[in-house]
């Protein structure tokens, strides 16, 4: 999809003429630095070069016209600016309609309805981030048409966050919502979450690349497992705050972890805990070895980061454990693992170039007879963040 499919799916369905703006927000990947987030801990992302698709035009009135296929709208969904709290949206349409109620919290004023259609190529619950993008595609659609100038695109990923917070339903982060606003192309963007800095290192991967494998499994409803992750790893903070002075998990390098795990005295708080703190450790030794260029050993960091999420954190599924272990047989690769929230979605694996093809031979077929199911290849290029697209 590009601009001109967009602005065509926008004048069939809302006729031509006038300012017709056309905005593109990605999807992003982890490449290392999963469930560190919410620890105070630092994540390495990149944007992807599928996402959304929006186009937006001013209306003289206070309407508002939505259309979105991909969000399973059928024909035109109309609400009011005057009434959005009577509003009651299905599903995925609520999304943008809480960005919109959270300009309006801030104190943006909306001096005329619109009309907006959103479409996207990324899958949902798949560990692309889709709903990240969906709102930050919104976000900047409103911040550009209606003059919100005061607002940078990491404010679009602070608003998104409140919207999130105050009105969502989902599991998306701030760091999700700040690799899709604020990435660049050609480079990763290395997040500190606990002070909310963002750091750009270019992604020069020699005579390797990054394959997405999608696994076909969707990982559903796991609001309730996550939420448990994450009770668990507050525990093992306040026991860790009995002898230590931290604010959050990540504060810990893996010579305090150990040293003082047995104030834990839980073999499950000491797994997630040792998980957070040597994910974190792995996503800052990420950030040196590929700006001196050692490819080599990030893929030995992107091994550790599966083995800690399979063992330790216990977010994988059999699936994606499956891809993990078969990419891993494959010759020329360097390094394998899920990422994303888990329990299905997609794995990231680093190979030299010339294995991708026997790589994508060898796990189809072996994929598909051990799973039943057909994987889908992805060649990553690390794409910008959102904006206006011509």
């Amino acid at each position: 999809m590009a601009a001109l499919d967009i602005q065509k799916t926008f004048t069939e369905t809302f006729g031509a003429g006038g300012d017709i703006g056309c905005f593109f927000a990605p999807g992003r990947i982890n490449l290392i630095g999963d469930h560190t987030d919410y620890c105070g801990g630092h994540v390495f992302s990149c944007a992807i070069s599928l996402g959304s698709y929006g186009a937006i035009r001013r209306r003289s009135d206070r309407q508002i016209l939505l259309a979105s296929k991909a969000l399973g709208t059928d024909g035109i969904i109309e609400a009011s600016l005057d009434s959005l709290e009577k509003t009651r949206m299905p599903s995925w349409l609520l999304l943008p309609f809480n960005i919109i109620r959270s300009f309006i919290a801030k104190g943006c004023t909306f001096d005329s309805g619109f009309e907006i259609v959103i479409e996207t190529d990324l899958p949902t619950d798949s560990g692309l981030s889709f709903t990240a993008s969906l709102d930050i595609l919104t976000a900047i659609m409103l911040r550009d048409t209606f003059g919100f100038s005061d607002m940078d695109n990491l404010g679009l990923a602070l608003l998104a966050a409140y919207s999130e917070e105050t009105f969502g339903r989902t599991m998306c982060s701030l760091t999700d919502l700040i690799a899709c606003a604020l990435s660049k192309e050609n480079s990763a963007i290395y997040i500190d979450s606990k002070k909310v800095h963002c750091e750009y290192v270019p992604l020069s991967l020699k005579d390797n690349q990054i394959i997405l494998t999608g696994s076909q499994i969707r990982h559903g409803n796991i609001r309730d497992i996550l939420s448990q992750r994450r009770r668990e790893c507050e525990k093992a903070l306040k026991k860790f705050q009995s002898v230590l002075h931290i604010t959050a998990l990540c504060d810990m390098n893996m010579d305090q972890f150990v040293s003082c795990k047995d104030v834990l005295m839980d073999d499950t708080l000491t797994k997630r805990a040792r998980h957070i703190i040597s994910e974190n450790q792995r996503t800052i030794r990420a950030n040196s070895v590929l700006k001196a260029g050692s490819i080599a050993s990030f893929g030995r960091l992107l091994n550790d980061s599966h083995r800690s999420l399979k063992e330790d954190y216990e977010v994988t599924c059999p699936e994606i454990d499956l891809l993990v272990d078969l990419a891993m047989k494959v010759p020329g690769v360097l390094g394998s693992r899920m990422t994303g929230k888990g329990f299905g979605g997609y794995t990231l694996t680093l190979l030299k170039t010339d294995a991708a093809e026997e790589f994508r031979s060898n796990i189809a077929l072996n994929y598909s007879r051990l799973s039943w199911l057909d994987a889908e290849f992805y060649v990553l290029k690390p794409g910008r963040g959102a904006a206006r697209i011509n």
